[in-house]
């Protein structure tokens, strides 16, 4: 099945993480094969699709796009989300590029899946 994605992230979250540039922000997979996080579309059967920084999903769908593409994937600085259409479980996160030895990328993972596991168990 397909679906949509779509995470928030706080200004405090920027903040802790270091992070400048909002329009790197993406929804990152974490892929059990190798366990490392990737964009979240490379999950997607077939991987892929195409990036729309700086467009929120409602301005996506409204846009005229008709049926949703798969793998589309956005970010909306205004609303503080990334999205994309997925067709993959797992586990997911907001952050910029991976960057393995970056303390800044781990901080704002961690208060993604933190926020995340608080939301679903409401």
């Amino acid at each position: 099945d397909t679906f949509v994605l779509e995470l928030e992230y706080s200004e405090a979250d920027l903040a802790a993480a270091g992070a400048a540039d909002e329009n790197a922000l993406a929804l990152l997979w974490r892929d059990p094969n190798g366990d490392v996080w990737k964009d979240a579309v490379l999950g997607n059967t077939p991987p892929g699709g195409v990036h729309l920084p700086g467009v929120s999903f409602d301005a996506y769908r409204t846009g005229g796009a008709g049926v949703l593409a798969l793998g589309a994937h956005g970010n909306d600085p205004e609303t503080n989300t990334v999205w994309a259409v997925l067709n993959h479980d797992g586990r997911f996160a907001v952050s910029s590029v991976p960057e393995p030895a970056s303390t800044g990328w781990a901080a704002i993972v961690a208060l993604a899946l933190l926020r995340c596991a608080a939301r679903s168990r409401n």
